[in-house]
């Protein structure tokens, strides 16, 4: 299951992915947006979508963090800030 939420301010836009999956250790939430950085042996992914998500979301001055433990899916909040037109 994921569960999606955002809202919106004057200044920026904040919006959260959450799911059920097993969750990220404490101890590798530091490194799940290096390159190529797989947090679970059972993962078949590359490694790099996190990162590239965070070095794009960098390039707009945007941030993501994420918040999980062991057994809890993790939530990824991501801000960008509002463009002046």
């Amino acid at each position: 299951m994921i569960t999606i939420t955002a809202s919106a301010t004057f200044n920026s836009f904040t919006f959260s992915v959450e799911d059920n999956g097993e969750g990220i250790a404490k101890d590798n939430q530091d490194k799940i947006f290096n390159m190529f950085y797989r947090a679970s042996e059972k993962a078949s992914a590359s490694g790099l979508g996190l990162y590239i998500v965070k070095e794009s979301l960098g390039k707009m001055n945007g941030t993501i963090g994420c918040q999980s433990t062991l057994g809890k899916g993790p939530r990824f909040t991501v801000t960008i800030p509002m463009q002046e037109l």
